[in-house]
């Protein structure tokens, strides 16, 4: 019995899963490309996190697995919209995303990546309040994607 193979396909525009700004500093997770199994699923997500300030600017490849990571993330919006810092993808098989609150308006975000270059970018950056509205869309986005068929 054979199977179909994986396919992997390069998106045509990326899309964010999130996205922290403001005072010039940029935090941003960008959707690039899915991987989808023989059965045609989304299996994983390949993006990047980018982090852009006036001081230093980067990318680190990451990759998401679906749904699981995607469901971290969403637990992880509903402990910082309840005024709790967060720690995402810590189990450091992929950078980590650190998050915390330095004020009513105004995240720390330190993104960690400790298999490739060993290297910590932190950063702070506003928080307004339709920032989470803008979260939770991104994030309901990225599962809208997940779930579109093999084109």
């Amino acid at each position: 019995m054979t199977q179909s193979a994986r396919t992997h396909q390069t998106l045509s525009r990326p899309i964010e899963l999130f996205r922290f700004g403001g005072e010039g500093n940029l935090v941003a997770l960008r959707l690039q490309q899915v991987d989808r199994g023989p059965d045609g699923r989304v299996e994983q997500f390949i993006g990047e996190i980018v982090v852009e300030t006036s001081f230093v600017s980067g990318a680190t490849p990451i990759h998401l697995g679906v749904p699981g990571d995607l469901t971290a993330w969403q637990g992880m919006l509903d402990h910082l919209d309840a005024g709790h810092d967060v720690h995402w993808m810590e189990d450091q098989k992929s950078p980590e995303v650190l998050i915390r609150w330095e004020s009513d308006d105004r995240f720390e975000v330190t993104v960690r990546d400790r298999l490739a270059s060993l290297t910590d970018v932190r950063t702070v950056v506003t928080a307004n309040e339709k920032w989470f509205d803008t979260a939770y869309d991104l994030l309901d986005r990225a599962y809208e994607l997940a779930e579109r068929p093999t084109e």
